[in-house]
């Protein structure tokens, strides 16, 4: 009979820590901030915990994507309470499974561990879409159709050198575009102050010196609308440059034929 009873009283803790507490997840508790998204954006992910027993429960919340860990916290739920808890992740492309898990929960009343009965959200499936192209991307693979036009190829070698030709060229472009805007501010500053400042009609330049002004100003404002547009810059210069080659060699061709 000691025997008996023995075993009883060692068997009563393994009891108490087996069962389950009627906690966890509800069977809905994950939700996301957009259904749709793209890669590189930033999607919040929603848990909701919810505690059904007469005793405290802490433990940590895992939220996990393709089984990955993306962010672990600490929780604490009182008895009959519920709570969101919620975790940033940036978005991939392609397909992706999200969950969360409970995982060391405890009685902390009892400083026990617990079992509690939805220990493991179900799944959420969510598609992410590539990211859209670069500017710089794009110029990339304009400057590239343009090469490939007239080279009758598409070798693997022209995205390398266009990508290195880029990252020379795109800082001179862009410095010639912030130089044009502050040409064609000045000349607009200077043509309207006298009317802003004295209250009298601006005074007209006449003969060549308005024509060279205005041919001046003209010709900025082209410039401008040029350099500023990647798609119209690359495909214009690309085609001067080759254009230039193309006469050069042709000359230098005629004349060894002479």
């Amino acid at each position: 009979m000691r025997h008996i009873l023995l075993a009883l009283v060692l068997a009563l803790p393994f009891s108490i820590t087996a069962a389950e507490l009627p906690a966890g997840f509800p069977s809905q508790p994950i939700w996301l901030s957009s259904s749709s998204a793209t890669a590189g954006e930033k999607i919040t992910i929603y848990a909701a915990l919810y505690n059904e027993s007469a005793s405290p429960i802490s433990g940590v919340l895992s939220f996990t994507v393709d089984g990955k860990e993306v962010k672990s916290q600490a929780f604490e739920l009182g008895a009959g309470k519920s709570d969101i808890y919620s975790a940033v992740w940036t978005a991939t492309a392609g397909e992706h499974s999200i969950s969360a898990q409970i995982r060391d929960a405890s009685d902390t009343k009892l400083k026990q561990n617990v079992t509690v009965e939805a220990a493991a959200s179900p799944r959420r499936a969510i598609r992410v879409a590539p990211a859209p192209p670069s500017e710089t991307e794009q110029a990339v693979s304009t400057v590239k159709d343009t090469v490939n036009l007239f080279i009758g190829s598409s070798t693997p070698i022209v995205g390398p050198i266009v990508s290195a030709v880029l990252s020379v060229t795109e800082p001179v472009r862009e410095a010639g575009v912030a130089k044009l805007e502050k040409f064609l501010e000045k000349k607009s500053a200077t043509t309207a102050q006298p009317s802003e400042v004295m209250n009298v009609a601006p005074k007209e330049e006449t003969g060549a010196g308005a024509a060279v002004s205005r041919a001046s100003q003209v010709a900025a404002a082209a410039a401008l609308f040029t350099m500023k547009s990647m798609w119209l810059f690359y495909p214009l210069a690309m085609f001067f440059i080759l254009g230039t080659l193309y006469y050069t060699g042709r000359k230098l061709a005629r004349g060894r034929r002479g």
